[in-house]
């Protein structure tokens, strides 16, 4: 008797618990609001964590090269072809520092003047630069992939005008001729949005002295495509305009090839 009395009290209390919400509550559900705050606060400490730990200036550093067809024409992170200010206010992107450096290890974080870059070394011998800018945290990249194939200056560009082609461009920057193989490789619709959606025909080229770059046109000539240069831009202090703001596209002076 004292028994069922015992297990009739427990039942009791366990009625009496359920109703009060001392059961097993059901997980709570994120909106996609609340879940792109997490995203964001956890890339942000990625991206400190991985500037507290990149080397110092002058510290020695050793490059891992990246097939620079895969790195380029492959990339699951990026594309050097676009503005990544294209997706401005996409949260699940996939130019995060972190991820960029987990997918592609190997490259040398830098920090200096409100910007954070990496420095990609290829087996072609263009160093491929990608920049993070403070006012984002530093968390995912913004503007352009900058290619750089060896030092040069304002001056070696003056006889191009608009109206040159892409091909001569080539011929005193070999960067040129990487960008034209990736244009040529990509739906010709996919230029239709132009500057606004990031997607204008460009070669950007980082000079000792400034930064550069040629808009173009696309030319059919005899069946052939080309590309002829529409607008010319140059920055001594080697900032330009993109989606997401004014880009400074400046490395260390050791970052150039040689």
């Amino acid at each position: 008797m004292k028994c069922k009395h015992i297990l009739a009290l427990g039942l009791a209390a366990l009625l009496l618990c359920c109703a009060a919400g001392c059961g097993p509550k059901e997980p709570e559900v994120l909106d996609n609001a609340a879940v792109d705050a997490i995203k964001v606060s956890r890339e942000n400490e990625n991206a400190s964590r991985i500037l507290a730990e990149a080397p110092a200036l002058g510290e020695p550093v050793t490059a891992q090269k990246q097939a620079l067809s895969a790195f380029l024409y492959e990339n699951s992170c990026f594309s050097y072809l676009r503005d990544q200010g294209f997706y401005r206010e996409n949260v699940r992107r996939t130019d995060y520092l972190s991820q960029i450096l987990s997918t592609y290890p190997g490259g040398t974080v830098r920090q200096m003047d409100g910007t954070a870059y990496v420095r990609y070394d290829t087996d072609a011998g263009i160093r491929v630069f990608l920049f993070f800018p403070a006012d984002m945290q530093y968390r995912h990249m913004a503007g352009h992939a900058i290619l750089c194939a060896k030092p040069l200056r304002h001056k070696d560009f003056e006889r191009f005008e608009v109206g040159s082609s892409m091909g001569s461009v080539a011929g005193v920057d070999p960067v040129a001729r990487t960008y034209a193989l990736g244009y040529n490789q990509v739906n010709p619709g996919w230029f239709g949005g132009g500057k606004e959606v990031g997607s204008e025909i460009v070669t950007i080229h980082l000079l000792e002295d400034g930064i550069l770059r040629y808009s173009y046109d696309i030319v059919q000539e005899n069946g052939v495509t080309d590309y002829r240069i529409k607008e010319i831009e140059f920055s001594a202090d080697f900032t330009l305009p993109e989606l997401d703001g004014q880009i400074r596209y400046a490395v260390l002076p050791e970052d150039y090839p040689t």
